[in-house]
């Protein structure tokens, strides 16, 4: 939730993915003095790709709505994972 609004991650993740220079990607909410909960995305390159974090947030921004739009958005090499292959995002801590 951002500022009263609801923000799904997968609908954040699924913009991401669809940039070929990202795998894989997890959108989680951090504390926010003036939202409440801003949006952060981990993402990690697709093998062989540079991943440019201002494009992908411009991306967001002409997909998404803006309060939808991750205010940061870290490359990473790997994401957390469980036994089940998936991510565990309780794990993940921005910087």
């Amino acid at each position: 939730m951002r500022g009263g609004f609801n923000v799904y991650p997968a609908e954040v993740e699924n913009v991401l993915v669809s940039d070929p220079t990202v795998a894989m990607c997890a959108v989680i909410g951090v504390p926010d003095e003036t939202f409440g909960e801003t949006g952060y995305a981990f993402v990690v390159p697709a093998p062989g790709a540079e991943v440019d974090p201002e494009r992908l947030v411009e991306m967001c921004r002409a997909t998404l709505a803006k309060y939808k739009v991750p205010d940061r958005i870290e490359v990473v090499e790997s994401l957390p994972m469980t036994p089940a292959g998936k991510i565990r995002k309780v794990a993940l801590k921005p910087r």
